[in-house]
């Protein structure tokens, strides 16, 4: 049994008449009688501490945070604050964390008289730190005030409003200040704990008060609770705060609610739960006042009213009712149907058909007819959309395996398994298969997805990619230099002192375009993970920047390091491929619905994986854009010791054996990263005028271009002769490589020249080497044809 503290706060009677509200205190009635039934129903105990009025001081409410510091493990701490909200000049200390240049704030019921000071957002942060600080404890916020989008009220439509504050605190005047990180000459960061925070607004827009039922209510508290309690299943934060934003953006067309979660995943947990919502959330079907009735499904989610004879379709959970697209926009589309529907009410909904062509499969030959059986009835059972049978390879994208009791996904190319395989034809395992599928289906889709028809000015987006210029300095201001973002190269692991230094980035947007824009940034890993915790979805004025950052030791920081899984080397594979997704629109829009867990990797020995952001009269139309960006990170196989006693062994069928008196350092890699650095890259024309075909050395499952052997520190290279070869045996069994030989690269001519070597006994034989260089000494493995 949990114990939820509770600390309300809600403030109607300001000192100043001209600053009063009136719907703050029935919104903590609401919220303290919506958390005592959630406590009855789920059993947990409800332990609040209730601040009104004239008791919500500053000095209060920081000494309230003590009541929260006492909740235990597993427990549950709860920050509700209802009143006015402002901003004010950020100290300069705060711009590179802010992209306007500006704090948010709760303005607390002696804030604006004599000596008051309002509660600043990154005095927030240190509070929730403070609190939850080596504890495990969950942390959730819920602010209703305007500006309250990152700070974690007119009537008869009244604004939680209250003018800025045109004086900048300065830095060390804040709250906890001892405990802020300097990150540069002159930068401060607040530390950041583990929390949730729901949100009545962006932090541009104002919170409004309603007249519901003769009292007066923050419209965003009022729908939350209405939400909250009128599901009859547990609703998960993020299908909470999509359905009060719905419903909010019925009545109020200029008051977006925000979600934001320090750990992205946290946002699929149950309200006041420790539980997370497993199945995909149903689709969200509501009534807009000037457009009609919406899906909550765009054109960012690859949503197409129509294909020929398919179309795009939902069915309403409630009733079965059929409705279909009828005109896509940004991340929602009108729909046609809801006739007589209750315009109040959000609808869930369910996919049924789409438009849009599902990634096909097919069976690998090969297969298990049990297992192919049973995945066939199931993707007919679940009316899956995103992927589809394609009845031979030929018509499919990706191959399945049913082999030996166990279910695996290969690309046409090649027969790696593109994540961990799935052991046992049963049903729950045939599931576990397929929604992993679609889990690689959708991070194919986004990655794909373009809008060449947007009139978004893209030369107006100044993008700044930063490459580290020190792999392994994980600190906010570790140098980095500029790079081409269209081209950026290698993101390159090294061994400095035989310790793996990561590669890092840094990422900047700046809007220039001269109209306000809405960004966000969606990470897509090599794992099929996505995520957008890197920059979540934030409004960026003309002339506003936006860093990329992560959370690091309970701080956001800007630098971001990346690392290949350890998995790719067991198949020889040095490269994977990663991309960063800048989406922009000109109105708000979410991408919550984007993340998802990355696949566990199968490595080719079964090794376990590491796991690694006033109304117009006419309605603006939508547009939205997208700048991809590839993030390519390289990590070469480690080097091997070689000599005599110790043969450098690969992947399990190669063996590399020294002569006495000859030892070096040795690794395999490819053509590309052997002749990275050179002015161009050499010809491919043997002096015999025949062309040459790298060999393949690494695993013939994967075919990751191996067919170089870099040796490094070479000590007795003279001891290598004729009758006292280099050799590279072949071990795997069946039948050998082709026959190939050694070639030495002339760095001045820039062609390839033999060196003396022979094939035989399913071995090359390597009689000399070629002059060492900058990088070793390189043997290149070409085959004839």
């Amino acid at each position: 049994m949990a114990t939820i503290n509770a600390l309300l706060v809600a403030i109607n009677d300001y000192p100043n008449p001209q600053h009063r509200l009136n719907g703050c205190l029935n919104d903590l009635d609401g919220m303290l009688a919506c958390l005592e039934d959630y406590c009855k129903r789920h059993n947990h105990t409800l332990a609040p501490a209730v601040l009104k009025d004239q008791e919500a001081t500053r000095a209060n409410i920081i000494e309230g945070f003590e009541h929260l510091g006492r909740a235990e493990a597993g427990d549950f701490c709860l920050f509700f604050f209802a009143g006015h909200g402002s901003r004010c000049k950020a100290p300069k200390e705060f711009w590179h964390i802010e992209a306007d240049k500006m704090n948010e704030s709760l303005v607390c019921w002696d804030s604006r008289t004599e000596g008051g000071r309002d509660l600043m957002d990154k005095e927030l942060s240190y509070l929730i730190w403070k609190t939850t600080h080596n504890k495990d404890v969950s942390f959730i916020s819920i602010t209703d005030c305007c500006h309250s989008g990152s700070n974690m009220r007119l009537e008869p439509i009244g604004e939680r409003r209250m003018s800025k504050v045109n004086t900048a605190v300065p830095v060390e005047q804040y709250l906890g200040f001892e405990h802020y990180e300097k990150v540069g000459e002159g930068k401060y960061t607040p530390p950041r704990g583990r929390y949730i925070h729901l949100s009545a607004c962006q932090p541009h827009e104002t919170a409004k008060e309603v007249k519901v039922g003769g009292r007066k209510r923050g419209i965003f508290s009022y729908l939350f609770q209405k939400a909250l309690a009128g599901s009859r299943s547990p609703l998960s934060y993020a299908e909470l705060a999509l359905r009060t934003r719905f419903h909010v953006r019925h009545y109020m067309e200029d008051q977006y609610p925000m979600l934001e979660a320090t750990e992205g995943e946290d946002k699929k947990q149950f309200f006041l739960s420790r539980q997370s919502q497993q199945a995909a959330a149903p689709y969200l079907v509501s009534h807009d006042k000037k457009i009609g009735w919406v899906v909550n499904a765009g054109g960012l989610h690859g949503m197409a009213v129509s294909n020929g004879d398919a179309k795009t379709t939902f069915e309403l959970l409630d009733d079965g009712r059929k409705i279909e697209l009828e005109e896509v926009l940004t991340d929602r589309s009108t729909v046609t149907g809801m006739d007589s529907a209750d315009t109040s009410k959000v609808y869930p909904a369910r996919l049924v058909s789409q438009a849009r062509p599902p990634i096909t499969l097919a069976p690998a030959p090969g297969s298990d007819a049990e297992g192919i059986a049973l995945l066939r009835t199931l993707l007919k059972e679940q009316n899956a959309q995103l992927v589809a049978w394609g009845e031979t390879p030929e018509q499919a994208r990706y191959l399945v395996h049913a082999k030996g009791g166990a279910y695996y996904l290969t690309s046409l190319q090649d027969e790696r398994p593109l994540f961990k395989r799935v052991h046992g034809y049963s049903q729950g395992n045939a599931e576990d298969f397929l929604r992993k599928v679609e889990k690689v289906a959708k991070w194919i889709r986004l990655q794909e997805l373009s809008h060449p028809n947007s009139q978004i000015p893209l030369n107006g987006i100044k993008v700044e990619l930063y490459k580290g210029s020190q792999p392994g300095n994980l600190e906010d201001d570790a140098p980095a230099d500029l790079a081409d973002w269209r081209a950026p190269g290698l993101f390159s692991h090294e061994y400095p002192g035989g310790v793996i230094a990561k590669p890092t980035f840094k990422l900047r947007i700046t809007n220039q375009s001269g109209e306000r824009l809405w960004a966000s940034i969606l990470y897509l890993g090599a794992n099929y993970s996505i995520s957008n915790e890197l920059l979540p979805m934030q409004p960026l004025d003309s002339g506003d920047e936006a860093n990329c950052s992560y959370p690091r030791q309970g701080r956001p920081n800007r630098t971001i390091p990346i690392m290949l899984d350890k998995t790719f080397h067991s198949w020889g594979i040095t490269r994977s491929y990663n991309y960063l997704k800048v989406i922009l629109c000109t109105a708000a829009f979410d991408t919550d619905g984007f993340n998802q867990k990355g696949l566990q990797l199968e490595g080719r020995k079964r090794e376990d994986t590491e796991r690694n952001l006033g109304f117009e009269d006419e309605t603006p139309e939508e547009d939205w854009a997208i700048i991809t960006i590839p993030i390519v990170i390289h990590q070469p196989l480690p080097l091997q010791p070689l000599n005599a006693f110790n043969p450098a062994a690969f992947f399990g069928h190669l063996q590399l054996k020294a002569p006495e008196g000859f030892s070096a350092e040795v690794s395999p890699t490819t053509l590309e990263d052997a002749c990275r650095g050179l002015k161009r890259f050499p010809g491919l024309e043997a002096p015999s005028g025949h062309f040459l075909h790298p060999a393949e050395l690494g695993p013939p499952e994967s075919h990751p271009g191996l067919s170089v052997l870099e040796l490094r520190n070479c000590k007795g290279t003279e001891a290598i002769s004729g009758e006292r070869p280099l050799r590279l045996q072949w071990l795997g069994e069946g039948g050998a490589f082709p026959p190939f030989e050694a070639y030495g690269l002339d760095r001045k001519s820039m062609e390839f020249f033999p060196l003396r070597s022979r094939w035989e006994e399913k071995s090359l034989f390597m009689e000399e080497l070629p002059e060492g260089g900058e990088r070793g000494v390189q043997v290149f493995c070409f085959k004839q044809r």
